[in-house]
């Protein structure tokens, strides 16, 4: 924990705003490009055996109460995220939720506006330049953030497949998720606890490789366990962990509600299933504002539980208009208080010394 606070005292300053190289950008944009034609592609399968004259119809018998309190849930999962990002970074200075809020918020509105998850590197640029500290260290925290989503999700996911009163191959999935997420838990607190030996792990059995990969493998382990460093505190380990599952379960709910708003008659767990899929969806290339992937998400998931497409496409677009908007406008506001303009965020890249943006 004294290690990565040292560092980022000898990396504090104020940086100026750098152009990414060519070749940072040619990615982001390759990736823009994969991701617009994967979520059309969503989108089509999505849309394909819908007759949106029934989804009028749904909406016009949909109980829009479910609205608030999904925003009210959803405030809630922002908040928890907050939380959970103060801990990681309890190494670096002692912030508050509050502090970090707005370039938190303001990374979830680009990611819906922008291609290619932009938005975690306005996340990183906007902290960074607010409190004057490393943007290496903010990035590694970021990476120990995704890792507990993913633990998290698997947690809720295994929970749920073992609630499906069906054949034995859901409930050998829900036994594979557990071992995942259970390796899954074991390795990051190890890497948290021996940064070094899990280093050295890593380089001895991959030496097959080429150098410059262990090499860039070495750099992103070495980053990812300096964001782990706050999390050498079992006490603190499980806090995170806990705040992981909470918050989304709290997601969940937010699912669960627009399945509600449209009288949906499916266990509550299907929420979670529907979860899962957006999780796993939203991490791949996609269009701006996942248009196309949340709604192929919860198409599929809920014809897992014999709901038409008509309905399950309303329910989607309920929580994606939400969910979207709700997002976008806070995160806009919070860009015009610090004078981040979105035009300027697609030409904020990473160089190639990870302490600057």
């Amino acid at each position: 924990m004294q290690l990565l606070a040292a560092h980022v005292q000898t990396h504090r300053r104020q940086a100026p705003v750098h152009i990414g190289t060519i070749e940072t950008m040619s990615n982001k944009t390759i990736l823009g490009v994969i991701g617009v034609i994967i979520g059309l592609g969503l989108l089509y399968l999505s849309v394909r055996n819908v007759d949106f004259g029934s989804v009028r119809e749904s909406f016009s018998q949909a109980d829009f109460r479910y609205a608030i309190v999904t925003l009210v849930v959803l405030a809630g999962f922002y908040w928890l995220k907050a939380m959970r990002w103060r801990d990681i970074l309890s190494p670096v200075g002692g912030f508050s939720s509050a502090t970090l809020f707005p370039s938190m918020i303001s990374g979830a509105a680009c990611n819906n506006l922008l291609p290619a998850h932009l938005g975690e590197i306005v996340r990183v640029y906007m902290l960074g330049h607010q409190l004057q500290i490393s943007k290496a260290a903010i990035l590694a925290t970021l990476v120990v953030e995704r890792i507990f989503d993913l633990i998290a999700v698997l947690v809720l996911t295994t929970i749920a497949l073992l609630m499906i009163e069906v054949d034995a191959q859901f409930h050998a999935a829900a036994l594979f998720l557990a071992v995942v997420a259970g390796v899954g838990l074991t390795v990051t607190y190890l890497t948290a606890r021996y940064p070094e030996t899990a280093v050295g792990l890593m380089e001895r059995t991959l030496h097959f490789l080429p150098q410059r990969f262990i090499q860039r493998l070495s750099s992103l382990l070495t980053n990812t366990s300096a964001g782990l460093l706050a999390l050498r505190d079992p006490r603190l380990f499980l806090l995170v962990l806990g705040n992981s599952i909470v918050q989304w379960l709290a997601m969940a709910i937010c699912v669960y509600f627009a399945i509600l708003a449209f009288d949906i008659e499916v266990p509550s767990y299907a929420a979670i299933l529907v979860l899962a899929l957006l999780v796993a969806g939203v991490s791949l290339p996609t269009s701006p504002g996942f248009v196309g992937t949340i709604q192929f998400c919860f198409v599929l998931g809920l014809k897992q539980f014999g709901i038409d497409a008509n309905t399950a496409f309303a329910a989607s677009v309920f929580y994606h208009t939400i969910t979207f908007v709700s997002v976008t406008l806070t995160g806009l506001y919070f860009m015009h208080r610090y004078r981040l303009k979105i035009r300027s965020v697609y030409a904020i890249g990473l160089e190639n010394e990870p302490d600057k943006i």
